[in-house]
């Protein structure tokens, strides 16, 4: 995750937390399973629903996430 997200994150407001969960994507073949792990984030707001606000990444692996997303994802639309 780039610093640029994570700076976004936290200028999150103060009843919000912001949890992580790890998954991982598996794929198998003949002799073995490999395992690649993926961060998912979540904010949780004091009187709303828990959101997701894990980043979209584009083509070249930079996150399509703006302060306007954080911002209405904790106002609970």
């Amino acid at each position: 995750m780039t610093q640029q997200v994570l700076n976004e994150l936290e200028n999150r407001p103060d009843n919000c937390k912001l949890y992580e969960m790890v998954q991982y994507q598996c794929e198998t073949n003949l002799n073995s399973i490999e395992c690649t792990p993926f961060v998912r984030l979540f904010l949780k707001c004091t009187g709303i629903p828990t959101v997701e606000v894990t980043p979209e990444y584009d083509q070249y692996g930079e996150p399509m996430i703006s302060q306007s997303t954080v911002s209405s994802n904790t106002k609970g639309e």
